[in-house]
């Protein structure tokens, strides 16, 4: 968060204890804190630059974890901008805060935090879900990592913390939890899971994640352009072809059904 609001508020701390600032009318303390607590989101957006906040995501997941990083890379890059409405707003969110999607939520193998932490800066911004179902269906679609990471330090100007490793293969998850999608990643590459390689995977996905997430928002906020989203059909047709038809529990999903079930449960899609 910006030093000066940090020690802002903590100067106004320090005065009112030394001349009991308790007895100051409410108007006269931390009207702008006062603010922040009171207004609900969503917050404004301003356009960022997707490399530079991406760059910070990978930094960030080797201190947090993949949520914290692709939601606090974008939350610090909008409370470090002047330019934004809601500035003050954006740097009273703390860090850490979303250290437990790490592991697929405390390492209980759900969704991705690259997914988490996409998902709730889109919808702090009040983005359409479009833009959430997007990000979503990169993660699982996409070759990840990219060599986004290993173009980024070649084009130079940035030395990151953490050397990347050269010439990680890719996988597509074809899912958004993260215990399949890392499994198809350990499995196709012999590295074990929470080794420095699949460390180093997952820092890159957060670098990825956070690029694609913020170039929908800048799309959005430029033009109010939705990105076009095509489902597997397979989810839609499972509801009537085959729960419905053979009175099978209700399903609610937007995955693809082969992310849990066998392909020859597949209902045919017309």
């Amino acid at each position: 968060m910006p030093e000066s609001t940090i020690s802002r508020r903590n100067f106004i701390v320090g005065i009112g204890a030394a001349v009991g600032l308790a007895a100051v009318p409410l108007v006269l303390q931390d009207t702008e804190a006062s603010a922040a607590a009171a207004k609900d989101i969503p917050w404004a957006y301003t356009t960022q630059d997707p490399l530079a906040v991406a760059k910070r995501s990978y930094e960030v997941y080797y201190a947090g974890g993949c949520a914290e990083a692709t939601w606090y890379s974008i939350v610090e890059a909008l409370a470090n901008d002047s330019s934004n409405p809601d500035q003050l707003l954006w740097a009273s969110l703390p860090k850490k805060l979303f250290a437990f999607g790490g592991g697929g939520i405390s390492g209980w193998g759900t969704v991705c935090g690259t997914c988490n932490g996409s998902a709730a800066a889109i919808k702090a911004v009040g983005a359409p879900n479009n833009l959430v179902d997007a990000v979503m269906l990169y993660y699982a679609e996409t070759p990840l990592p990219t060599n986004g990471v290993e173009l980024a330090v070649a084009a130079g100007g940035w030395t990151p913390a953490k050397t990347p490793r050269p010439n990680v293969p890719t996988c597509v998850g074809h899912t958004q939890l993260c215990h399949a999608s890392i499994s198809a990643w350990t499995t196709m590459t012999g590295f074990a899971d929470g080794g420095p390689e699949q460390q180093d995977r997952c820092a890159k996905a957060c670098f990825d994640m956070t690029k694609k997430t913020v170039e929908l928002l800048n799309e959005w906020k430029a033009t109010g352009a939705l990105p076009t989203v095509k489902l597997d059909p397979y989810a839609t047709a499972c509801a009537s072809d085959c729960h419905s038809a053979k009175g099978i529990a209700p399903q609610k999903t937007k995955m693809a059904c082969d992310s849990c079930h066998d392909t020859d449960v597949h209902p045919v899609v017309k």
